[in-house]
């Protein structure tokens, strides 16, 4: 489901974000960089997730590829929040 604001975090394997920021009156989409090793972990995240992508790197470095790569879809929502 797409809404008009959207979450980007850079997430690692012992992040409880699904724990914190999901949940059924969300108004937001989440798109997610895994830049851990499990791919179990991985698949957790992917099944509660609007968008996920694996990729090593920081939150920064991870939120600049995100931006350069999906800046179209980025200007589509009228919020947008780093987490």
């Amino acid at each position: 489901m797409s809404h008009q604001n959207l979450l980007f975090s850079s997430v690692g394997d012992n992040s409880n974000f699904d724990e914190l920021w999901i949940d059924d009156s969300m108004n937001y989409d989440i798109y997610i960089i895994y830049y851990g090793n499990n791919a179990e972990t991985f698949k957790k995240y992917q099944s509660k997730v609007t968008f996920i992508e694996s990729r090593k790197g920081s939150k920064f470095q991870n939120f600049k590829y995100f931006y350069d790569k999906y800046k179209d879809m980025i200007e589509t929502y009228e919020r947008f929040f780093i987490i």
